[in-house]
Parts: structure tokens; sequence; C-alpha cells
């Protein structure tokens, strides 16, 4: 009987044996969130006002659809790195983080609920720092549905960050005291706002100086090049009376708030 001769054993490159356990210690995980809610108040279209997950009322729905990759931290084998990725779609994802309010580009982030990278430095017990985006530890509700006491969440959820941008750093005391200490671009914003949104509220106050004072919309001659040169002169009218205002110390005017607005609670 013939004897099958032995196989030549593959000898692995160190470079290759780290890729591979890299890898081995690489998780993926797959969340699918469906539901069928009906409202017997009847909402108008369907809609559940003042939601943000259960929104849609006597119609099934996609909540999230979510990958999550992560590669944790192990320092038992002297890996003080990781990361985490976790990819969001559905009704829920476009409530959350579709806000133009807040981002001022949402379609960029929206998919990504949470990207960050952890180091873990050899101060004492452990200091470990998160750089990227990543959910807020405000309140005992949390994104995923399977990590809440009930399927649909509480009215002042609604109220509560639900992502942040920055850096973060955990010191563990304890088992059970840990020091925390956060910089974030600010609530529910992947990219600073303020500084986007003060460029676009200079042209937003030029514009609605020029329409309520200067009647910038209707134009007072026929043909583009006349009007093109209309608006030249408003301009530099605009300008001139601005100067004037600020050589007089004249007070700015106060930010004019909405009918909407004024419904807010606290708000008077």
């Amino acid at each position: 009987m013939p004897v099958a001769e032995p196989q030549p054993v593959i000898q692995l490159e160190p470079a290759d044996r780290e890729s591979l356990d890299f890898l081995r210690d690489t998780t993926v995980n797959v969340t699918l969130d469906g539901y069928y809610g009906y409202n017997f108040n009847r909402p108008v279209g369907g809609i559940n006002l003042l939601r943000s997950y259960d929104v849609s009322s006597n119609s099934f729905s996609l909540n999230q659809a979510a990958i999550v990759i992560e590669n944790a931290t192990n320092l038992a084998k002297g890996k003080r790195y990781g990361l985490r990725l976790d990819l969001q779609y559905g009704q829920a994802t476009e409530t959350v983080q579709g806000n133009a309010a807040n981002e001022p580009r949402p379609q960029v982030y929206r998919p990504v609920w949470q990207a960050y990278g952890t180091y873990v430095f050899d101060i004492a017990k452990g200091l470990t720092v998160d750089f990227g985006k990543f959910a807020s530890a405000l309140g005992y509700e949390t994104n995923y549905t399977k990590d809440n006491y009930n399927y649909s969440r509480s009215y002042f959820f609604n109220f509560l960050p639900f992502y942040h941008m920055g850096v973060r750093a955990n010191y563990q005391v304890s088992d059970r005291f840990g020091i925390n200490y956060w910089v974030v671009n600010g609530t529910q914003q992947s990219e600073a706002f303020k500084s986007a949104y003060a460029s676009r509220a200079g042209i937003e106050g030029t514009i609605s100086q020029g329409t309520r004072g200067q009647d910038l919309r209707r134009s007072r001659y026929r043909g583009f090049p006349k009007t093109r040169l209309m608006h030249f002169v408003l301009a530099a009218a605009l300008n001139f009376m601005r100067v004037a205002a600020w050589l007089a110390e004249t007070p700015r005017a106060h930010t004019r708030r909405s009918a909407f607005a004024a419904l807010a609670p606290g708000t008077g």
C-alpha cells in the first residue's frame, strides 16, 4: 500500500503572522432591526411626531441595518491599539444623523455611526484614549434597540446628544469608578458647525438687510446688465450704512426668533 508523502510545512514570515493575528482578533457583527407600528391616534401621513426611531404608523419599517467591525485592545497580549467602525442604514439613521441644523454636510457622515481608534497608554492602570466619531454616553437608552429595556424610546431621549466627534479619555480608578474627559466639536457635529454657520449667517444677514431696507428682490431696471449694476450699487450702499452705524456706535439688532421656535419649552 503506497504511503503518502508528508506535506511540507509552510513557515510564515513574522509580518504574515502579525497580519493573521490582527485579523483573528477582528469581529464582524450584523444587526437588522425592523418593526410594524400602529398609532391609534391616526397621525396625518402615518408619521408619529416627536419620535426619532419608531416614526412610521400602520407600516412595516426598516429601522436599522448595521455592520459593526471591531478590533479591540488586548492588554493580555500586549496589544494597546484598537479600532471600531459602525456602518448604519435605514430610517433611524436618516432621522438621527440627517439633521442639517447640526451638520453642514450630513450626507457625508450619515452612514457612519461610529468610527474611532483606541490606544491604551501605559500609565498606572491604563489611560484609554479614543479619537474619532463615537456615540454619546449620556442617558440610559442607546442607539441600538437590543441594548434598551423597551423597543420604543422615551420622549426625553430625543433631546439627548446622539453622537460626538473628537477625543475622549478614560482613566479607570477602580472597577466601579472611572474618570472621563472629552473634547468634541459639539452635539451631533461631525464637523465644526459654528465656523461654517458664522460665514453663512453673515451672508444671510446681508441678504436680509438688502431685502428689508433696499427692496433687493425687485429690480428697478430691465435687462441683466442694469440689474447687475443695481446690485453692486446696493452692496456699496449697505457697506456705507454699516460703516456709519459702526461709527455712530449703533447697537446691533437682536436675532429674530420664529413663531415655531417660540413654542419650545422654557423660551417664554
